[in-house]
Order: structure tokens, then sequence, then C-alpha cells
């Protein structure tokens, strides 16, 4: 028994890190801290835990900043000292919106209330932060507090009063190639997940992956599944809460429309009996979404209903349970000839009035660098003469002077320091540049990709795909 426990754990950061590598590495950051969570809340053997903590935190540092990371770890040291609930919850909801760091009080300063009594601190803290217009997190608390042993009802009602008043922001629908690709990865994470007792993450990576791919027919099937075979239901008829879900999918929020259908399930975060019966359920109708997209990896459907019939022999004791780019007019990434017209576009506003901005990126090689390292300098600002780059996507400003961004460059064959810079960029004007040193040796042509996100959302606004020609004498003797 303890020899195919080590087994099946002895892979886990295997499909952990390659579902985070390939959702963080397509900029899909919120998506990506998610899939951590929810891996990470259901309680693992101490080795596993500890390994699992360690590859997300490497992941995870390349994009979090300093007092992120810090609410992570203070999250994660908790896990010893407070019930499972205060723990996870708290987790969930600070990882979907980084930014609010007092949200780690919610648990800790509350770790000895009741589930019940946890469950109405998190709907006055979401209900606050809503009327603050923190949506995001406002959002991620309610949907929190959304599962039975919490707020339940209550939770999910709130979230009915919400939506109506939600600010929008613009979803954006991978390329195929990138669909395929983090399709596999959350196919295999889930696969794993369910093979180690972990079917409550499991339902959660399927449930993402269609909304990810713009397949909302999928997304709405697998929650029909999953609610007709729900001991009981918070909310009735099952259209009702996969419609509030959809609602939550056009306005922008696509982690919090998962967490909100697998929270109306009714089934309790503990109930790992029934977590497993929700996998087995959607498992093998899964594996047939995975075939007629093309998705590859494991994930035949008899080795998905073999997983979800797995726990006995693995879990230990306290397991707890699209073809090309297209725009959706509520798209935050780079616009192709084929986009859909947003409102904004349709009526000519202030961004006509000021002059129009690229991102800039270009290449610089400082004295005495080694011959296989050069730097990429970017900015945002007027045309620069021959910059790579192109047009800049400006963000909605509303009534701001300024926003705060991050930019990454990354690349396949390129190792880049730092992993983000941060930029303070004017509602007019150019920005100051930043700087990244890249190496690599690689021959031929080299690849890299310039995105800029809304630093305090984590919401990727700009892509730059630039080609480089890596000339031999660059290369490493």
């Amino acid at each position: 028994m303890n020899a195919l426990r080590s087994l099946a754990v002895g892979f886990g950061s295997r499909p952990a890190w390659r579902a985070l590598d390939s959702l963080t590495g397509h900029a899909l950051i919120r998506e990506g801290l998610f899939v951590a969570a929810r891996t990470l809340v259901d309680r693992w053997e101490p080795s596993v835990q500890t390994e699992l903590n360690d590859v997300f935190l490497k992941k995870l540092a390349l994009f979090l900043d300093r007092d992120e990371i810090i609410t992570w770890r203070e999250l994660q040291s908790s896990f010893a000292e407070v019930n499972y609930l205060q723990w996870t919850v708290p987790l969930r909801v600070a990882v979907q919106a980084p930014h609010v760091h007092n949200l780690l009080g919610v648990g800790w300063q509350h770790r000895n209330l009741s589930p019940n009594h946890l469950g109405l601190e998190l709907l006055r803290v979401g209900n606050s932060l809503i009327a603050e217009g923190s949506f995001d997190a406002g959002l991620a608390a309610l949907t929190g507090a959304a599962h039975r042993e919490l707020a339940g009802l209550a939770a999910i009602t709130a979230i009915q009063h919400v939506v109506s008043r939600l600010t929008p922001r613009k979803a954006r629908i991978p390329e195929r190639p990138i669909v395929d690709e983090f399709g596999h990865r959350l196919g295999d994470l889930a696969v794993w997940l369910a093979d180690t007792g972990h079917h409550g993450a499991a339902v959660h990576a399927i449930l993402l992956t269609p909304l990810m791919a713009g397949n909302l027919d999928a997304f709405q099937d697998f929650g029909r599944r999953i609610l007709l075979s729900s001991p009981d239901p918070l909310l009735g008829p099952v259209q009702q809460p996969i419609e509030l879900c959809l609602e939550l999918h056009r306005a922008g929020y696509r982690t919090q429309a998962v967490e909100l259908l697998a929270a109306a399930t009714g089934v309790a975060e503990s109930d790992k009996f029934q977590w497993r019966r929700q996998y087995e359920n959607i498992a093998d109708h899964y594996a047939n979404f995975r075939e007629l997209h093309g998705i590859g990896g494991r994930g035949g459907s008899g080795v998905l209903a073999a997983a979800g019939r797995s726990l006995a022999k693995f879990a230990a004791p306290d397991v707890f349970g699209a073809a090309k780019e297209i725009s959706i007019p509520l798209d935050l990434g780079p616009k192709p000839a084929t986009a859909v017209p947003s409102e904004k576009e349709a009526a000519p506003a202030e961004s006509s009035v000021f002059p129009k901005r690229n991102v800039n990126a270009w290449i610089e090689e400082p004295d005495g660098a080694p011959r296989d390292e050069f730097d990429v300098c970017v900015n945002i600002g007027p045309d620069r003469p021959g910059a790579m780059g192109g047009p800049f996507a400006e963000p909605d400003w509303g009534k701001r002077d300024y926003v705060d961004l991050r930019v990454t460059v990354s690349g396949f064959g390129a190792k880049v320091r730092p992993a983000w810079r941060t930029l303070r960029l004017a509602r007019v004007g150019k920005s100051e540049e930043v700087r990244f040193r890249i190496k690599s040796s690689l021959s031929g042509m080299l690849t890299l990709y310039v995105r800029i996100l809304l630093a305090d959302e984590m919401l990727l606004i700009d892509e730059h795909k630039l080609t480089i020609e890596t000339e031999p004498e660059r290369q490493a003797a």
C-alpha cells in the first residue's frame, strides 16, 4: 500500500508544474494561481505538501511581488495551525486577488470561529470589497463563502445581486495551439489529482478547461452532469446556477465562475466521497471532449474512469477532498483584424484625442556582456524607429491618470533576468524603459514574447512577438 501511494505521489510535481507552467507561460496568470490554490488546499501527506509548496513558489515567484509572496507563504505556514476551512478559503480568495493583502487576516483573526460564522465573515468582507469597487477580490470572497458548510445559499444570493453591478473586464480566448497545450496539461493534472484522491481539485481543473477554450456548451454539459447527481444542490433548477456562472464568465470572471459552480453542488469541501462521485460523473465525458477537440495526453475514458475509482488504493486517510485567436466583446488581449468591435471601438471616445502609442522593444549589447547574452529594452510611447513590437492596447482608463503595469519577457530556449519589471504608465506621454537580460545559446531565430499585465489585477492587456536572429558571433564559444 505504501509503495503504491509513494508511486502515485512521487510524480506529483510533474503534472502540477506542467499545468502551472503552461498557464503562466501564456500569461494566463489568474488561472495559474487558481490551479495552484486548488491543488494545494486539499490536505496532502507532509512530504507531498512540501514538494508542491516548493513547485508552486518557484514558479509563482516569477509573477508575484514580494508582498504577494509573503502573503502566500504565510497562508501556507498557517496550514497546521488552523482548521481546514479557515486555511483553505482565505488562500483561494487571496490568490485570486493577491494585491488585497488584508484578506490574510480573514482566516487568521477568525481562526476560532465556527465554519458558519467564518462564512458570515467572508460574506461581510466580500460585500464590503464589492462596495469599494474591488470586484475581483469581492467575488473571490463570496464564491469562497458559497460552500454549504460556510455561508451557502446566502453567498450565492449575494453573487446574484452583484452580477448586474460588475464592471466587465475582457476575457481572452487563447489560440488553438495554446488551448491544446493547457487542455493536455490540465487533463493530466486532473487524472493525477483523482489518482491521489483529490477529486474536488480534479473537478475544478476539468471545469476550467472549456471556459478557457471558449466552449460554453461543454461547460454547461459538465455543470448539468454534476448538479443532477448532487445530493442537495444549493440552487435549483439546475440551469439557474449554470446561467449565473455564465454571466460571471461573460463579465470576465472565469475562475470565480468555476468556483461558484462547484460550490452550487452543495457538496461539503470535506466530503471526499461525494467529490469522487462528481468527478466520475464528468470524467468520461471530459475524455470525449478532449478527443473531440484533439487534445492529447492521458485521458481515454477508461483511464479517467479508473482514476476516479482509485481512492481506496492511493488516498491518505486524512486527504480532503478556437481554431485561431478570437476576441469576444470582453477581450483585453491584443485585437486581431477579425475581432468583434467593442463599444469602445465602435464609438470613438477620448482615446482618439491622444496620440496613439506603441510598445517598443529593441536590443542592446552592453559592453562586457558574455557572448551569448544581450538586453531587450521595452517602453511604451511614440513609435521608435527600428524597434520591434507594435500598437499598444490601451487599458480602460476611466478616471485614472496612471496605471501600474507588469512587463514580462519570455521565450523557449532563453533564460530571462529578471522575470518581470514594474512600469508606471501615465495616461499620456512616454514611459520609462525597462531592461531584461537574455541568455540563449540557440543559433538561428529566437522567438520572445513581451507581455504587459495590469499589475494590481494580473490581467494581460497586450502581447507582442519578437523574432530575433541570433548571430553566430554572439553565441558562446
